[in-house]
C-alpha cells in the first residue's frame, strides 16, 4: 500500500489510513477534560496521561520525567545519553525517534510535493503547510486571542501565546529539567530544548544547509532570494 501524496508505503490498509491522517489538518479526537485535538487516537492516549498522574508509574533515573510507559522512558532517557538509533540510508541524518526519521525522509528526500505556492517556488506534502505559507504572502492573521490584541497566522502560535498568558496570571514558570534554564512560554523550553539535542529539522530546498529553528531558516531563505 503506497500514499499518493508522499513516498510512504506499508504492509496493511489500516497502516496506510493512519498515515493519511498527517496529510490532513482535521483532528477528530477530543480530550473529555481540556480543549487539546489531535489526528491519532495514541497521541489522544498519551495526552490523557497528564491528566492522571497517579498512573505515572515509571521514573527516569536521570530527572524528574514519568511516564507509564517503558517504550517513552527509553525514547526520554536518550536525551542524556546523546544515542540516535534512526539513520537516514539516504545522507547522514540520525535521529532518536522513527518519527523523527519518517518525517525527515518525507520532507527532506521525498519527490512527491503535490502542494505548491502559486507566488514563489515553495512547495510541500502537508496541504496544512501550504495555507500557513501562503499567509506570508497575504499578511493574514486569522486566529485571534480573546484576551488581547494579538493575532496569529496560525493556530499553534496563537495556542503558544495564550498559554503566556495563564503562566503569567499563575505565575507559572517552565523548568528545562537538564539545565537551569527557565521560562513562562512552553514554546521558548521546546526551542530551548534543541540546544541539548542535534537534531536539525529545518533544511533549506535549495543547497545542504540545516538548522534547528524556522527563524534561522527563514533568515538563510533570504539570500537564496537575493541571488
Amino acid at each position: 500500500y503506497e500514499c499518493n501524496v508522499c513516498q510512504y508505503h506499508c504492509k496493511s490498509s489500516n497502516a496506510l489510513i493512519k498515515h493519511i491522517v498527517i496529510h490532513s489538518e482535521e483532528k477528530t479526537f477530543h480530550c473529555k477534560q481540556c480543549s487539546y485535538k489531535c489526528k491519532l487516537k495514541a497521541h489522544l492516549k498519551n495526552h490523557n496521561v497528564k491528566h492522571n498522574k497517579r498512573a505515572l508509574k515509571i521514573s527516569c533515573s536521570e530527572c524528574d520525567f514519568k511516564t507509564n510507559r517503558r517504550n517513552s522512558l527509553q525514547v526520554h532517557f536518550r536525551l542524556h545519553t546523546g544515542e540516535k538509533p534512526y539513520a537516514c540510508n539516504k545522507c547522514n541524518f540520525k535521529a532518536k525517534q522513527s518519527g523523527h526519521l519518517k518525517a525527515h525522509e518525507m520532507r527532506v528526500h521525498s519527490i512527491k510535493r503535490p502542494y505548491k505556492c502559486g507566488q514563489c517556488h515553495y512547495e510541500t506534502i502537508y496541504m496544512g503547510h501550504l495555507k500557513n505559507h501562503v499567509r506570508t504572502h497575504t499578511g493574514e492573521r486569522p486566529y485571534k486571542c480573546t484576551k488581547c490584541k494579538y493575532r496569529a497566522k496560525q493556530s499553534g502560535a496563537l495556542a503558544t501565546h495564550l498559554k503566556l498568558h495563564f503562566s503569567l496570571d499563575t505565575n507559572e514558570l517552565f523548568n528545562c529539567n537538564l539545565c537551569k534554564f527557565e521560562t513562562r512560554q512552553l514554546s521558548n523550553l521546546k526551542s530551548h530544548m534543541l540546544i541539548h539535542d542535534d537534531i536539525k529539522l529545518f533544511n533549506c530546498y535549495n543547497c545542504n544547509y540545516n538548522c534547528r529553528f524556522k527563524s534561522n531558516l527563514r533568515r538563510h531563505m533570504k539570500k537564496h532570494l537575493k541571488n
